[in-house]
């Protein structure tokens, strides 16, 4: 079989003989891990850790899963500051609302997906510094947001420590790269 005859310098590849153990961490706490590259001849590896940080996001408060009670408008307002006007008219369904906003994501850096009988809006970007804001500016009988009319959440940094050393990440961009095996993260 190809498992057990594939080598390279007269190493085998694909056998499972080599292998990476990550160890202190609960698979919980992380959303990907990849191991990039390895050096078995010194005893030292090098692992480049990507993680995923909770997004900022917002939730409507509303049942509008049959439509909208009536006319509405808001503002929505994501991490790079651009934002969004929108009115709906009475009677607009939910999918309506989430293809609108989802229109307008590579302006907003904002998506709209449905979360119970109303509306999530996430911020495509991490970080602490990373927001989303709706305001309700029309029709606040029929649609609000966490219970009002205007909610504002930020994002969340990942942090990352290996052997002792940390580093927080706080943009999509970024990863951290340390020498070690073992890793705990955030």
């Amino acid at each position: 079989r190809i498992v057990n005859t594939t080598t390279f310098n007269g190493s085998p590849l694909l056998n499972g003989q080599k292998g990476y153990t990550i160890a202190s961490v609960d698979d919980a706490d992380l959303s990907d891990v990849r191991i990039n590259s390895a050096n078995t001849s010194s005893g030292t590896m090098d692992v480049t850790v990507s993680i995923e940080a909770p997004t900022a996001g917002v939730v409507t408060s509303s049942d509008i899963i049959g439509g909208l009670g009536g006319d509405v408008a808001f503002t929505l307002t994501g991490p790079n500051g651009s934002s969004m006007a929108v009115p709906f008219a009475s009677g607009t369904g939910r999918s309506t609302i989430r293809g609108a906003v989802n229109a307008w994501s590579g302006t907003t850096e904002v998506s709209a997906e449905n979360s119970g009988n109303g509306l999530g809006f996430t911020a495509q970007q991490v970080g602490s510094t990373k927001s989303v804001t709706v305001t309700v500016t029309a029709g606040s009988a029929y649609f609000t947001v966490d219970g009002g009319t205007t909610s504002t959440d930020y994002g969340e940094d990942a942090v990352v420590t290996v052997n002792g050393q940390t580093t927080t990440i706080d943009d999509d961009s970024q990863e951290a790269t340390f020498s070690s095996a073992s890793f705990s993260g955030t």
